[in-house]
C-alpha cells in the first residue's frame, strides 16, 4: 500500500533523475540498486528509507527539503522561527 507520501517523494525522485538527463538504469546502478526497485520508488510503490533519500539528494544535487516541496499537508510543519526558551 503507497501513501500520498511515498507518491509524492517517487515524483520529486523522477523529477530530479529527468532534470539530471539520467536513465532510471543508469541512476539505479549509481544507488547500488535493481533497476526494477528504482522505478518502484520512482512511482511510490517502494517507501523511499533516509539513508535511501541521502543518496539519491547527493546524486542528484538537490537537497533533502527539495524533494518534500510541494507535499499537500506541509504547510502545517512550517513555523515562524523563535528565539530559544533556553
Amino acid at each position: 500500500m503507497t501513501s500520498i507520501i511515498d507518491e509524492h517523494l517517487g515524483n520529486r525522485i523522477a523529477i530530479a533523475r529527468r532534470d539530471a538527463e539520467m536513465e532510471a538504469e543508469a541512476a539505479a546502478i549509481r544507488l547500488e540498486m535493481s533497476t526494477t526497485a528504482y522505478q518502484a520508488l520512482e512511482r511510490g510503490e517502494r517507501r523511499v528509507s533516509a539513508l535511501m533519500l541521502a543518496r539519491v539528494s547527493r546524486l542528484y544535487g538537490r537537497p533533502i527539503g527539495w524533494f518534500y516541496e510541494g507535499l499537500p499537508g506541509q504547510s502545517g510543519f512550517k513555523r515562524p522561527a523563535q528565539g530559544s526558551s533556553v
